[in-house]
């Protein structure tokens, strides 16, 4: 017996909704951008005029003795005038930024609907694979059965007995493999959904590891 679960395949559309949840690479890229346009919106508001305050109060005389009051106000207004140029090439330079990496997010956006896509199929096609062989293992001990009844009752010689068990080790040793294909098709449909990336960037409970494991 070798280790099965059915697995239920989502649409492409899950799927992507899914990956876009869990993987790493996506979200991270997602939070550089919106770290790159803080930094631009930054940089925009430099060339704004500012207005500073400082000011106190305190008292003043000998210990004992009279006091009165202290207090200081002053205010200053900078206009950066001459930093313009400054101000439009560090904006440039992050707007610069903030489009290379929407453009990497539409590239990434791409290469996760494609990697799905390949995934979904892969799996799809192992299944098939995997129920013609289970299909075919089913055949073969049926034939074996029969061999077997046709042998004890003196129709047939041994040879046919022997020739109907290579045929179901053949059989089995070809449903072991594309059970194999099968969960490791599974296995990649997980890494690109990005499952993978959650459990380790997470605390693993035993719903989790349940799920990953059937």
């Amino acid at each position: 017996a070798s280790p099965y679960a059915n697995l239920k395949v989502p649409s492409i559309e899950e799927a992507v909704q899914e990956a876009y949840t869990h993987r790493h690479d996506y979200r991270t890229l997602q939070s550089e951008i919106r770290a790159a346009k803080m930094e631009e919106r930054a940089e925009s508001g430099l060339r704004f005029p500012s207005l500073v305050f400082h000011g106190n109060w305190g008292v003043t005389g000998v210990s004992g003795g009279l006091f009165h009051d202290t207090w200081m106000a002053e205010g200053t207004l900078q206009i950066p005038i001459f930093d313009e140029a400054k101000f439009r090439g560090d904006h440039d330079v992050a707007q610069a930024q903030v489009n290379e990496l929407q453009s990497e997010f539409a590239d990434l956006k791409q290469k996760i609907d494609e990697e799905l896509r390949d995934s979904i199929l892969d799996v799809n096609t192992a299944t098939r694979l995997l129920q013609v062989a289970k299909s075919n293992l089913h055949l073969a001990d049926e034939e074996l059965k029969q061999t077997n009844e046709r042998f004890a009752a003196g129709v047939d010689t041994n040879l046919p007995v022997v020739e109907a068990q290579a045929t179901v080790a053949e059989a089995q040793a070809r449903y072991v493999q594309t059970t194999l294909q099968y969960n490791e098709a599974k296995l990649g449909l997980a890494k690109n959904l990005g499952i993978i990336d959650y459990a380790f960037h997470t605390v693993l409970t035993p719903a989790m590891i349940k799920e990953l494991t059937q």
